[in-house]
């Protein structure tokens, strides 16, 4: 089963504290991912966008089912060897 990873965003909010988070959650399909985002409690609530990790691509389990800061995302970048994972994401802020 593919692994998702979502980031979680509020326009609402002011700029600069729009974004909400991110989570590594496992599932058959992007609906499932959300849904499961849920399950895990990891789903601050707002706007979603995700992305299914390529093929036979697992986070480290410290980063799976849980909501991650921007701090708990640079850990994870420097976790799988400071690959740019973070700086390729645009800052929804």
């Amino acid at each position: 089963m593919p692994w998702f990873y979502l980031s979680f965003a509020d326009g609402d909010r002011p700029k600069g504290q729009q974004w909400l988070g991110a989570c590594h959650v496992e599932a058959d399909n992007f609906v499932a991912a959300v849904t499961r985002s849920w399950e895990a409690r990891c789903n601050p609530g707002g706007e979603v966008r995700g992305l299914e990790l390529p093929v036979g691509v697992a986070p480290p389990e410290a980063f799976c089912d849980r909501l991650m800061s921007r701090a708990d995302l640079e850990e994870f970048d420097r976790a799988i060897g400071g690959r740019g994972a973070v700086a390729k994401w645009p800052d929804p802020d």
